[in-house]
């Protein structure tokens, strides 16, 4: 047993618990829940002894070689999964084909209108960004045109995170490949992409980038980043929060960080109350019944421990990130409808890890 114990290393661990969670997601569209979560924790336990137990703490994650791997190896995997599953009518498309529907009817009819759902796309979610891909939709007749874009967003992302990384710590610092590697295995970030298409996962290098302007002090840059994320869903509002609370707590620009926080409640709000009522036939709220902030608390709980477990609780370092972490839990935070607690769906795409 000591031998067992002593092969065992964080290393094995970690990598045995990513191939128990990854798996399952490449191969089938609904993951199962029990194996990804038995990965998931291995993953943490692993890069937990990792940080423990190496001479030189996550030698084995602070690796450029790695980090273009792990790039390579996930992006072209879910590339392919895409693509085959939906050859094979294997992929589940009912959110697919409402957006499809609806950029084909804006780019055919000249409206924003769902065949399937019978009430205008943007009274459902605000989602006006999506008509841009009319063009695209119109010159391959596929679908598989939305879900190329969220494989895009998913490989632009790291990245961004490694920009964001050289800014903070140099050019030279090995931490700078922890977040992009982090990011490609992430819980909720392969969950997305193992669901059918919703906007809100094109939003990732959006939201990055503004972090990253906001970084460089490019104010006009950050907003309009920040601006591009909100044309994809109304919920990315908390996004615009989060990166005000980044402005104010981490980089001690108050009135900038102030600034973006009041415009993302204030959007946020416009949005919800105003602007998606207007499009309703009935003028109405659509989710009002999902909201139960006191409801499934356990569940909530769970919830962000999995998401910190998933890159071995490192935000926990620096308890300050969790400031402007939070916010991007938000909406589920507050929603009382279990499904938008549950790992099996795609409501978790709008955090960030």
């Amino acid at each position: 047993m000591s031998k067992l114990l002593k092969y065992l290393r964080g290393e094995h661990i970690l990598f045995f618990g990513l191939l128990l969670f990854e798996v399952p997601l490449l191969l089938s569209v609904k993951a199962r829940t029990g194996v990804g979560m038995a990965g998931v924790a291995l993953f943490g336990i692993g890069l937990f002894l990792v940080t423990r137990t190496s001479r030189q703490p996550l030698h084995l994650l602070l690796q450029k070689k790695l980090f273009v791997f792990v790039w390579s190896l996930f992006t072209f995997s879910w590339a392919l999964a895409i693509y085959f599953r939906y050859q094979n009518f294997e992929y589940a498309n009912f959110d697919t084909g409402i957006y499809a529907n609806l950029v084909w009817n804006f780019q055919f009819r000249g409206t924003y209108f769902s065949s399937i759902l019978l009430k205008h796309g943007l009274s459902n979610h605000f989602t006006p960004l999506m008509m841009g891909f009319g063009p695209f939709l119109a010159l391959f007749e596929s679908p598989l045109v939305l879900m190329a874009a969220k494989v895009v967003a998913y490989s632009v992302s790291p990245f961004l995170l490694l920009a964001i990384g050289k800014t903070r710590l140099g050019d030279s610092s090995p931490l700078i490949w922890l977040a992009p590697t982090l990011w490609l295995v992430h819980v909720y970030v392969s969950r997305s992409m193992a669901f059918e298409f919703q906007p809100s996962s094109l939003t990732y290098p959006f939201v990055l980038a503004a972090f990253l302007a906001a970084t460089h002090k490019r104010w006009a840059l950050m907003l309009a980043s920040l601006g591009f994320a909100l044309g994809f869903r109304e919920g990315i509002a908390l996004s615009w929060v989060a990166v005000g609370i980044f402005l104010l707590f981490v980089e001690r620009e108050r009135r900038v960080g102030a600034l973006t926080l009041l415009l993302g409640v204030c959007l946020g709000t416009l949005i919800y109350f105003v602007v998606m009522p207007s499009f309703s036939t009935g003028g109405g709220l659509s989710h009002t019944h999902r909201f139960g902030p006191f409801e499934y608390l356990p569940e909530k709980l769970q919830m962000i421990a999995l998401a910190l477990l998933s890159v071995g609780a490192i935000p926990l370092l620096q308890p300050r990130t969790l400031l402007f972490l939070i916010p991007t839990f938000g909406l589920s935070l507050l929603s009382g409808a279990q499904s938008m607690l549950s790992y099996s769906y795609h409501y978790h795409d709008k955090m960030l890890p």
